[in-house]
Parts: structure tokens; C-alpha cells; sequence
């Protein structure tokens, strides 16, 4: 099973997580093919939410990845500028 951008933000608005937080969520499982790290696809949607919530540790791997990200989008637009 699939699910949509809406689906997880509507899911995570119920539990209290930041609208950024279940954005990277739902492109992190996404590009998995909604499946967990042992291979097993994710069924419920609601759970799988919480725990990752519940989980400081793997919120903490996402905030990096997503400040890495900004950090390397404003490089490409400061050299994309010097270069420009």
C-alpha cells in the first residue's frame, strides 16, 4: 500500500507532529516503497507515525538530513549566483 502527502500530514496532524516533520516522512518512506528497514511494508499508517514520533533518535537522523539538505540547496544558489 501507498499513501499520499495528505494522508500522512492529515495522520500526523492527529498525533501532533510539525507539518516538515511528516513531509520528510512521507519522502523517506516514499522513496522506499513504503517499506520499513527490515523490508516489511508499512500497513498501518497511524502506527508506523507514532512510533517514529515516539523514536527521538530517528526524529534526530531526519532533522540532520533535512538541515544537510537546506545547507547544500543554498550552496547550488550561491554558486549558481558566483557563476551566474
Amino acid at each position: 500500500m501507498t499513501y499520499t502527502l495528505e494522508q500522512v500530514q492529515d495522520q500526523a496532524t492527529v498525533l501532533g507532529i510539525d507539518p516538515s516533520k511528516a513531509e520528510a516522512f512521507f519522502h523517506h518512506f516514499n522513496a522506499q516503497g513504503w517499506n520499513r528497514a527490515n523490508g516489511q511494508k508499512i500497513t498501518d499508517l497511524y502506527s508506523m507515525l507514532w512510533n517514529w514520533k515516539n523514536n527521538p533518535r530517528q526524529f534526530a537522523k531526519k532533522e540532520g538530513f533535512e538541515q544537510k539538505m537546506t545547507r547544500l540547496a543554498k550552496e547550488r544558489k550561491s554558486n549558481d549566483r558566483s557563476t551566474g
